[in-house]
């Protein structure tokens, strides 16, 4: 197990990196406002940022991109807000915001994250502890991690060499259009990418469209939830809403140990829909080779 705690050894990441992407069959390099939109998306939900203060960061990220090119950092970004705050009240705004972000700066802006140690040591795991940081910079972090691992992905994973990825609490990520969880939802399995979602809550946190996407999951599995997410559950595991019923009823019942598992399986080669079902779950003890 390799343990990246961020606090004191910032993670070796430029999020302000211009990635490699495939366009007509070419590959090219991003230019500094796909940079920009990158960064304006992955901080606007997660600090709460209006139209207008998410629009001052994207041109702070695309002044200080054509000032400083690859050595674009945080602290830069703070100080092209500051310089847009004279006259906007937005970047002020937006500065305020940001800055237990800036200030904190977790990322080793002249280091790269080397992915490939997964594929070069089977077994390695890599746990990114985001203890010491408040929960809206924890979220930061992981977004722009995520879309580090995302392009390396694009350009080196494949569907037959899975890319594990489990993200805890994933209800406090932005799981909009534009996010990195979104992609890996609708496109990550040709890249490899096996994500795994855990989280206590569902409705509240996210929207409607975040939780379809949620939907696309290829196995879900449901163990009994707070009281207040019963019905909501129940509907993810059987959209028809009088089965919804007697799930809701089940999933109530649940002891501990057993957990309802729905999803798609392959069949003769064939990928087809299981019916949802109670599973029990082997104790760690007791199953072979564990100790």
């Amino acid at each position: 197990i390799m343990q990246l705690p961020i606090y004191h050894q910032p993670f070796p990441l430029n999020p302000f990196k211009r990635y490699r992407i495939e366009v007509a069959g070419e590959l090219i390099l991003q230019k500094p406002v796909d940079v920009a939109e990158r960064i304006k998306s992955s901080l606007a939900k997660v600090f709460d940022l209006g139209p207008q203060q998410a629009n001052a960061v994207y041109n702070a990220v695309k002044a200080g991109m054509e000032k400083y090119g690859s050595k674009m950092t945080l602290a830069r970004l703070g100080e092209e807000l500051r310089k847009l705050g004279e006259s906007l009240s937005n970047a002020r705004t937006a500065l305020t915001r940001l800055e237990p972000l800036i200030d904190r700066d977790p990322f080793d802006h002249d280091s790269s994250q080397d992915w490939s140690i997964l594929e070069r040591n089977p077994g390695c795991i890599v746990v990114i502890q985001l203890s010491g940081f408040t929960r809206d910079v924890q979220v930061a972090i992981t977004q722009l991690i995520l879309w580090d691992a995302w392009y390396y992905n694009v350009q080196h994973g494949h569907k037959d060499k899975p890319f594990p990825v489990i993200l805890d609490e994933a209800q406090n990520l932005d799981h909009s259009e534009s996010s990195p969880t979104a992609l890996i939802l609708t496109e990550g399995r040709k890249f490899g990418w096996s994500g795994w979602f855990a989280t206590q809550f569902l409705r509240g946190q996210m929207e409607k469209d975040e939780l379809g996407r949620l939907q696309q999951a290829s196995q879900k599995i449901f163990f009994r939830p707070p009281e207040s997410e019963l019905r909501n559950v129940a509907l993810m595991i059987d959209p028809d809403r009088s089965r919804a019923a007697e799930w809701e009823i089940q999933l109530a019942r649940l002891q501990k140990g057993y957990c309802v598992v729905s999803g798609w399986t392959v069949r003769n080669g064939r990928l087809v829909k299981d019916r949802p079902r109670i599973v029990r779950i082997t104790p760690l003890s007791s199953r072979g080779g564990l100790r």
